[in-house]
């Protein structure tokens, strides 16, 4: 899809038009406004970029316009008339106050569409405008017509900071003269204009540019058709703005996009921190939750850690109390080695063991109290037997003291009476019998609690390990 430029021409008069002369402005306003004077109320100049502004002829508007209204001042063109007796004379007849006097057209190519140019871009634009412009009319808009050339680079869109693209336009300046030198102004009509608007898209395709048709009325339907007769009016009074007006009607419409992109871009900037927030929040959620699935994990691992330790004190307790059966069993067993086939096996056979053990223990105990105490008899009974005098005298006493109708306090005293060669009584010695008979049944007594004790101790411990 192409673009559209239609050239903005118009014809200049000195002072201001008369009323009801379309397409007629002021001269010297037109040049002013043109020229480095830059006498414009358009809204969109900026007059700190107007130093960039290239000018071809006159500079200043004003001198333009002077220049322009004497050469006009001075035409002068001769008539055929006749005197008031009628003889045929010739007179030379200067041009009427509110002829055109000179041209004004500005070539204005769409901001978006020439973004990109470079400056021979735009030379080259130009140049082919005044090439299609002199062949639509060459006798108006010949080359040797123009006087003034004003490219401004002060008004329309600012620049881009970024790429440097500045909206840029040309003015061009000129005398309506034909080849002869004649003033043929009123060529500037509205058939001139639907011409140029019906050829200038055409000639401009021809030299490369992408041109679309321009938009323009049909006169003959508009004769017919009033509903489409005011449609092409309204638009006329709308195509017929001024530049300025042009300019600021097409400013206050970039603005008015500039405010809905910056609306947008709002929209957008609180969109996006909403949904930055919104993100932010689910990351903290997120955070949250890991740092909890975290401290989960270190709990978990931790009491993995301390079941593995229990397990492995556990299996360390059982590594221990194996060695200790398997070693007790060896004693048990005479030393001899057995190997357990499983745990329980090993349990079993060590409780088999440790029964007979005890058992076996407790009659070898028992064996050896009584022959210790038979021994530890003997022992007496050999040193008794060198006071075999004695015992028979506690025979002797012994039966005394079983027909004796005295009490064991009378007992008592009688045995203490009765002194021993070593010094002791009678008293001490049976007193010491029976103390030493007495010691050995107790320690016959604690020796087999505690076998009996070890014997709990053991087979408890077998029962809780194979609990665990």
């Amino acid at each position: 899809m192409g673009w559209k430029c239609a050239p903005q021409v118009m014809g200049l008069v000195r002072g201001e038009p008369k009323q009801g002369q379309k397409h007629r402005a002021n001269i010297r306003k037109i040049a002013m406004e043109a020229g480095y004077e830059r006498a414009s109320k358009s809204d969109t100049l900026d007059k700190s970029r107007s130093s960039k502004n290239h000018y071809d002829g006159y500079r200043s508007g004003s001198q333009f316009a002077a220049a322009m209204e004497q050469e006009a001042s001075k035409y002068r063109v001769k008539v055929n008339g006749k005197t008031k007796d009628k003889k045929p004379v010739v007179r030379e007849k200067g041009l009427p106050h509110n002829a055109v006097i000179g041209w004004a057209v500005i070539y204005n190519p769409p901001a978006e569409v020439c973004a990109a140019w470079t400056d021979e871009d735009y030379q080259k634009f130009y140049a082919d405008c005044r090439e299609c412009m002199a062949e639509i009319e060459p006798r108006l808009f010949r080359r040797d017509n123009i006087r003034m050339s004003a490219e401004h680079f002060d008004e329309g869109i600012p620049p881009d900071e970024n790429s440097g693209v500045i909206d840029r336009h040309l003015h061009d300046l000129g005398v309506s003269k034909d080849a002869d030198g004649r003033y043929c102004g009123n060529l500037i009509d509205a058939k001139l204009l639907i011409k140029i608007n019906e050829r200038f898209p055409a000639l401009m395709r021809e030299r490369g540019w992408d041109m679309d048709d321009l938009d323009r009325t049909d006169f003959e339907r508009a004769k017919t058709d009033k509903e489409y007769a005011s449609e092409r009016n309204a638009k006329r009074r709308q195509s017929g703005l001024s530049v300025n007006k042009h300019l600021g009607k097409k400013a206050r419409e970039m603005a008015e996009d500039a405010a809905e992109l910056v609306k947008q871009a709002d929209a957008l900037k609180a969109q996006t921190e909403a949904d930055a927030a919104a993100r932010q929040q689910q990351l903290d959620l997120t955070a949250q939750q890991q740092e909890t699935t975290r401290k989960e994990q270190e709990t978990i691992a931790q009491q993995q850690e301390d079941t593995q330790k229990k397990q492995d004190g556990r299996d360390k307790g059982q590594r221990r109390l194996m060695n200790a059966i398997y070693d007790l069993y060896q004693r048990l067993n005479g030393g001899e080695l057995v190997a357990f086939p499983t745990y329980t096996e090993g349990i079993k056979m060590f409780k088999s063991a440790l029964d007979t053990f005890v058992e076996r223990t407790t009659t070898e105990a028992q064996t050896k109290v009584q022959e210790a105490a038979a021994a530890e008899f003997q022992k007496k009974e050999d040193a008794l037997e060198a006071q075999k005098s004695v015992l028979d005298e506690l025979e002797q006493l012994r039966d005394k003291l079983q027909s004796s109708t005295d009490t064991d306090a009378s007992r008592k005293r009688f045995m203490e009476a009765h002194t021993l060669k070593d010094g002791r009584t009678l008293e001490d010695v049976y007193q010491a019998s029976i103390q030493q008979k007495r010691e050995r049944d107790d320690a016959f007594l604690r020796r087999a609690s505690d076998l009996t004790d070890e014997y709990d101790r053991l087979h408890q411990g077998v029962e809780q390990q194979e609990k665990q």
